[in-house]
Formats: C-alpha cells, structure tokens, sequence
C-alpha cells in the first residue's frame, strides 16, 4: 500500500487530498498490517493502468497533519521509561528527524513540495507501522497498540483529527 497527498486549494482554504492506494500484487487478505482497511463502500476504483486501486480519499487540513505527528510522537514517548523499544525508537527518530508537517519552510516553496513533504510524513508513519506488525510478538508496547489506531483515524475517519475530537 501507499499513500499519495494532493494539494487542494479553495479562495479561502488549503486542503489536502490523502489517498490511501493498494496495488493488485497485494490483496486485502494476503497483506499483514494492524492497520484494518475500510471493507465498507470506500471508493476504491482502478487506475489507468489497472495496477493499482484507491482504497480511500480523505481531505485533511495542515493542523490535522500537525496532530497526527503530536499524538504519535507523545504516545512513542511515554510508552516507556528507560529504554525505548525498536519501534518507539524508529517512529520517534522519523518523527524528530524526518519530515515535518510544521516546518518552517513548508509553505515557502509552494503546494507540490508541501505536498510532497506530507505525503512522505504520512508514509513514513504508515509503512513504520505495518513493518513493525509483523515484529509484534518482539514487543509489546503501548506505542505499538496505540499508533496503528491513530494511522487508521487519520487514514479512514473524517472526523477523528477535527478541531473538536483533538486528543492533545
């Protein structure tokens, strides 16, 4: 699975377009993830080329990137208190070292590198996680039972990341 971003721009708003995409090699039932995928009518359809689908499109706002990385770096952080895990440790290195949704020079040089940086935030995030689900009998932690859940949230439901459900 990947993730694509797409910059949507209105007179008065930016949005981004998240699509969630599965390739043909990869059913839903041979692909070991945590992350449940939407089984329900999410729009999936085929491209051009018949190689990949759209499993879900979602529009997000740049905030709502910002607290996806707030609620999972906080969550990787506390999970333990002297030694971090494999997967707390490499979720909390891309999260401090990798690409930043609040950057400072995110908007600077317009949508399609803003795009780009986002889309590589959220994948890094999403492709940590599924790697880390077939290690999951190594550790056990509260970082890798919470996160998977706040990658579907921000994946899959609309609402989970709005100004009124924000968990920070």
């Amino acid at each position: 699975r990947s993730i694509r971003v797409e910059c949507q721009k209105t007179i008065t708003t930016v949005r981004y377009a998240v699509e969630v995409v599965q390739s043909r090699s990869c059913p839903q039932t041979n692909c070991i993830t945590r992350i449940p995928i939407a089984t329900a009518d999410s729009g999936a359809s085929r491209f051009q080329d018949g190689s990949q689908s759209r499993i879900v499109q979602i529009e997000r706002e740049l905030h709502e990137f910002i607290a996806l990385r707030d609620n999972v770096y906080n969550i990787v952080r506390y999970a333990h208190r002297n030694h971090y895990c494999d997967f707390c440790s490499k979720m909390a290195d891309l999260l401090v070292f990798g690409p930043n949704p609040d950057g400072l020079f995110l908007g600077l040089f317009g949508s399609n590198r803003a795009s780009n940086t986002l889309q590589n935030f959220v994948t890094g995030i999403f492709h940590l996680t599924v790697k880390c689900s077939s290690n999951a009998s190594q550790c056990n932690c509260v970082g890798q039972s919470l996160v998977p859940e706040f990658v579907h949230a921000f994946l899959f439901d609309p609402t989970a990341f709005t100004t009124a459900n924000m968990l920070t």
